[in-house]
């Protein structure tokens, strides 16, 4: 009977655990499987000679089969050695059901109000992509005012982990050009949501806003399609590897300009159809399912 096992992110505490379970476990199975939920732990092996970096590879090295969330993430299972590598896109429940009689009326109508509402849904930090978000969000505002077109605002939905952060962020927000003629400002924090505000957040949005430096996967931009809701994301490998060109708004990793123009480009956006589609045809849970099971039943 095979060993399945998920993986360490690189956090010294996480890679203890993997120690200690490889080491009371690993030598009664005589097959390991590695489900690659978090990546950059092989790759981070290869890295330097410290015992830390050694013994991780010791201890995982040799896998019959590792399972990676996206062709980018096959670095780390190559980097250990595993005897197969296969790529399952991570999947969720369809968190938006009722799509046929609510959304896919409103979404169309929403796009003929003169007010669209971005969201940015993450943790508030630098490396989520949250100072891009503002600064793309206050060019793509500016344009969208001095063409008479529409009025933008931004929801900034998430917990701050650094109060450094936390205080460049409200002193952001209080600068002109995030204000609106009438005084109002137009980003608005509303911090952690929860399952049902997190629903509705999705509902009452007009585009995600997703310029993170790094991300294993991209949980979220694949929840937003389920709601048949754009994202403008950052160029950053795994996202990209989501959707095809037709259905995403890209730029480089730290470039408010090309963002901004993203933003502006997915007010534009109408194929909320082909959107939701790809999410239930690609990344439905019963889909991962089924090719999980497919996958596993190869050992």
């Amino acid at each position: 009977m095979p060993f399945y096992y998920v993986p360490a992110p690189v956090k010294k505490s996480a890679i203890l655990r993997d120690w200690l379970v490889m080491a009371l476990c690993r030598p009664f199975f005589p097959k390991l499987i590695l489900h690659w939920h978090a990546c950059g732990l092989g790759e981070w092996t290869q890295t330097g000679s410290d015992f830390w970096r050694k013994w991780t590879q010791i201890f995982l090295r040799g896998a019959v089969l590792s399972i990676v969330t996206t062709e980018n993430n096959r670095k780390d299972a190559e980097s250990l050695d595993s005897r197969r590598i296969v790529v399952v896109s991570n999947g969720t429940q369809d968190p938006c059901s009722d799509f046929a009689t609510t959304l896919e009326i409103e979404r169309p109508e929403r796009r003929k109000s003169l007010t669209q509402r971005c969201l940015f849904l993450a943790h508030c930090t630098e490396s989520k992509g949250l100072f891009d978000a503002l600064e793309a969000f206050a060019l793509a505002k500016k344009r969208a005012c001095e063409l008479g077109q529409r009025r933008l605002e931004l929801t900034v939905a998430g917990n701050f982990i650094d109060a450094r952060e936390e205080r460049r962020f409200y002193d952001r927000i209080a600068a002109n050009d995030l204000q609106h003629p009438d005084g109002t400002c137009s980003v608005t924090p509303v911090g952690f949501l929860a399952a049902k505000e997190k629903d509705r957040a999705f509902r009452t949005h007009d585009c995600l806003l997703n310029p993170s430096h790094w991300e294993s996967f991209g949980l979220t931009v694949i929840e937003a399609a389920a709601y048949a809701l754009p994202a403008v994301i950052s160029e950053h490998s795994n996202l990209m590897s989501l959707f095809p060109e037709s259905l995403r708004f890209a730029a480089r990793i730290g470039d408010p300009n090309g963002l901004a123009d993203a933003i502006l480009n997915s007010m534009e956006f109408q194929n909320f159809q082909k959107l939701r589609r790809f999410f239930l045809d690609h990344y439905q849970a019963n889909v991962f399912t089924s090719k999980i099971v497919d996958v596993l039943q190869t050992i």
